[in-house]
């Protein structure tokens, strides 16, 4: 499998908060990238599980990760 470039997660990165940004039932707190198994990969962060289905587990070959964090607090 080829490697995943840092500008291929970026690109996906981008997308992924495009797909996103209308979908019932989910809140995104934060999309970054990181590292899995040595290939680049997104982050979704999101303040709760979102529908099945919502979110691919990969994207244009690049892995997407999902991690449910809660709500950002704000003082």
């Amino acid at each position: 499998m080829p490697a995943t470039t840092i500008d291929d997660a970026r690109l996906v990165k981008d997308l992924t908060k495009q797909k996103l940004a209308n979908v019932p039932g989910v809140k995104v707190v934060g999309v970054g990238l990181t590292r899995k198994e040595g290939q680049y990969a997104v982050k979704v962060n999101l303040n709760r599980s979102a529908p099945p289905g919502a979110i691919p587990e990969k994207l244009n070959g690049v892995t997407i990760i999902v991690e449910v964090v809660g709500a950002i607090a704000t003082k």
